[in-house]
């Protein structure tokens, strides 16, 4: 029994969730009794602190989750074009030009048509002052079309 006790315990403690929860059991069932007993609030604090630890903990995991996991963004499947994609645009937000380039190439290698992945890779081989590089991948993205506004805004600007 005592070490089903710990197992359970130890999981609560690994969860944020289970640290409030185990903060509040703190409280109630060992603190105040022992307050009302003894006349200190040590074991009252203990449990506000793993409260407090278990709220930080769940605050960090939802701001986490909200800017982007990159790696849930693709899954499974190293073939999911549109989550190399939008994981390259994630990384250029964040200015990691070198992984957003390897996930561009990830999805030309996929779709040898895809321009905006020609005129993103651009951009982030510009960002990182690879210019002939970029002026390549606007040049291919013209080439398969010839409209598309955003390769072209690209190579006249570098021009």
């Amino acid at each position: 029994m005592g070490d089903f006790l710990l197992k359970i315990l130890g999981l609560m403690f690994k969860q944020p969730l289970g640290n409030v929860i185990l903060g509040i059991i703190t409280i109630f069932a060992i603190g105040m009794p022992i307050y009302r007993s003894q006349d200190t609030w040590a074991w009252v604090i203990v449990g506000i602190i793993l409260a407090v630890v278990g709220i930080i903990r769940i605050i960090i995991n939802v701001i986490a989750k909200s800017s982007g996991n990159n790696k849930e963004i693709i899954g499974n499947d190293p073939t999911n074009l549109d989550g190399y994609n939008n994981r390259g645009k994630s990384y250029l937000e964040k200015r990691n030009y070198d992984l957003a380039i390897i996930d561009f190439t990830k999805v030309i290698d996929m779709d040898v048509n895809y321009v905006p992945a020609y005129v993103s890779r651009g951009f982030a081989y510009e960002s990182k002052g690879n210019f002939d590089l970029a002026k390549a991948d606007y040049k291919k993205a013209l080439s398969i079309d010839p409209n598309y506004t955003p390769a072209k805004d690209n190579l006249e600007k570098l021009k």
